[in-house]
């Protein structure tokens, strides 16, 4: 249930992780806290680590989440609180190095995957390439279609058209 996020934070015991199991959670909770969301300061983030008593470890992990703002009233480990919690570190994470996660292109992807290239000539077109954008821009001049700060919507509009013209020649030698 929490795989994709759990492998993309790093989280070292995945295989290990079961959400039934209240220590799996103080673990989790603990190494979020520790590794990725860091909203405590070290010295405050005792009350989190005392995982002994679970009364006073849940009102910590109570307080743990009025702090972060968690939009969930149950204050349990729930799973949709868990679940808020990964992606909250998810965000974070995200939010230290967006260039790194951007620089991702489909061709990244489905080679770490393992999967098969395309044989469609289209999925290896690179749409934010500078030339693309160009000729983009060339073919809305053509067919006078106004400017638009998004290339990709022109270029929906150019498809578009295209396709109307089409039908529109057919119809008319048909007629």
């Amino acid at each position: 249930m929490f795989a994709r996020k759990l492998k993309a934070l790093g989280y070292p015991s995945i295989s290990n992780f079961d959400h039934s199991d209240q220590k799996k959670i103080q673990e989790l909770v603990i190494w979020l806290e520790d590794q990725k969301i860091r909203h405590y300061k070290i010295e405050d983030r005792g009350a989190l680590r005392k995982t002994s008593d679970i009364s006073s470890w849940q009102r910590a992990f109570s307080k743990y989440l009025d702090d972060l703002s968690c939009p969930h009233s149950d204050r349990t480990n729930s799973p949709v609180t868990t679940d808020w919690l990964l992606g909250l570190a998810v965000r974070l994470v995200y939010g230290e190095n967006p260039q790194r996660y951007r620089k991702c292109t489909k061709q990244t992807n489905s080679a770490s995957k393992g999967v098969a290239p395309s044989s469609n000539p289209l999925d290896s077109l690179d749409f934010d390439d500078e030339a693309m954008k160009a000729g983009i821009t060339t073919l809305a001049t053509l067919l006078q279609i106004p400017p638009h700060h998004d290339h990709k919507e022109v270029l929906k509009v150019v498809i578009c058209s295209h396709s109307v013209y089409s039908r529109l020649c057919c119809l008319v030698i048909c007629v």
